[in-house]
């Protein structure tokens, strides 16, 4: 067996911004009416003998005058290349990059990393082109003078369809529901598999809110029929969860803790 069937990694969660109010229904479906919270922008650093792995780059500032989004704060410190900087990557040097969708809060700022190959779900990419009304605002699409993000590095996408081994030990799912091409990535490391759903479990409460089996999709979603069986494949990999958009995320610095 290669050395390398055995790969394991670590995860590092990368705060890239703030969202300072938003609606508690617009993340739990048909829960939460009314209430109020903020939420991370969450990238996260994959990293094993093999290399470094970014997975997701953020919300940019194009659209923000727009009234196409939420409002979000961002200090000097969360901006991508000093957040990452400061856990010692650079963001310039970076190969590969991981876009989990192509809503704007999680595909912005590509022109930060001139080297890398950004992986992207085929099936995202067609509805990225083609959205369902309500979400022509968070993949910018269709909007005079605005081109989405993602379209500037065309020639760099590399197109997956379907679940992939991007590296030994590292694995994108197709997990659709929030949008038809929303991909997770399943990590192994030396304490277990966990698994980072993205925007299908933006916060915590999506998985397990009042059970093992009590989960609440998104309140932002395509189609619920799909997220329910993408929650089933979830539970099927036996992984620790980490959430996308919640601060909890940040309890540790470092996944597995050392």
């Amino acid at each position: 067996m290669d050395a390398h069937d055995k790969t394991t990694w670590t995860i590092e969660p990368v705060c890239f911004g703030e969202f300072p109010i938003l609606e508690q229904s617009a993340f739990t479906y048909m829960r939460g009416f009314g209430e109020k919270f903020s939420a991370p922008s969450i990238g996260f650093v994959l990293r094993s003998k093999l290399g470094t792995v970014l997975l997701d780059t953020g919300p940019g500032s194009q659209s923000g005058d727009l009234g196409l989004h939420s409002p979000y704060t961002q200090t000097r410190e969360q901006e991508i290349a000093p957040a990452l900087g400061a856990i010692g990557v650079e963001a310039d040097e970076l190969e590969w990059v991981v876009l989990s969708h192509l809503h704007y809060d999680h595909s912005s700022n590509l022109d930060l990393f001139p080297n890398a190959t950004f992986i992207v779900q085929a099936a995202e990419v067609r509805e990225a082109v083609d959205p369902i009304r309500p979400q022509r605002g968070i993949y910018e699409f269709g909007y005079e003078g605005l081109v989405p993000p993602w379209m500037s590095v065309t020639s760099r996408l590399r197109l997956v369809r379907g679940d992939t081994r991007l590296f030994p030990g590292l694995d994108l799912l197709l997990l659709p529901g929030h949008t038809p091409g929303t991909q997770g990535v399943l990590v192994r490391t030396e304490a277990g598999p966990y698994i980072i759903a993205v925007d299908l479990i933006s916060v915590l409460d999506n998985w397990g809110a009042g059970g093992p089996d009590d989960w609440v999709s998104p309140g932002i979603h395509v189609d619920l029929r799909e997220c329910e069986r993408s929650f089933e494949r979830i539970r099927a990999t036996g992984a620790t969860v980490l959430a996308s958009h919640d601060w909890r995320t940040f309890d540790q610095p470092k996944y597995p803790a050392r």
